[in-house]
């Protein structure tokens, strides 16, 4: 529930900012790890961050049709991914903090 809370969030702070504001993505990636507390989801913020066209693309196509559905399914399909980044992120650090062999 919570992730439907923030993508809902994320999508209306959207139609209310222009695409071509050059701080938009900042102020978006603010506005999800403000609405956020584990580290996981300070990751999405750095996923949506990262897959700027496709969030653009989803956003306006779900502006045009006034259906949010197909951004909730964006929003938690880069949730996935955020988790999956951090999941390596964090084998990684696990990895280095082993040491060799």
């Amino acid at each position: 529930m919570k992730l439907a809370k923030i993508g809902l969030a994320s999508f209306l702070l959207g139609q209310n900012l222009l695409e071509d504001d050059p701080e938009f993505l900042t102020i978006e990636a603010m506005s999800t790890e403000a609405l956020t507390t584990s580290e996981i989801e300070s990751a999405l913020a750095a996923t949506i961050l990262a897959k700027r066209k496709s969030y653009y693309d989803v956003l306006e196509a779900a502006n045009k049709d006034n259906e949010i559905t197909p951004w909730i399914s964006w929003f938690a399909a880069t949730a996935i991914e955020a988790q999956q980044r951090m999941v390596a992120h964090v084998e990684f650090l696990i990895a280095r903090s082993c040491g060799p062999g």
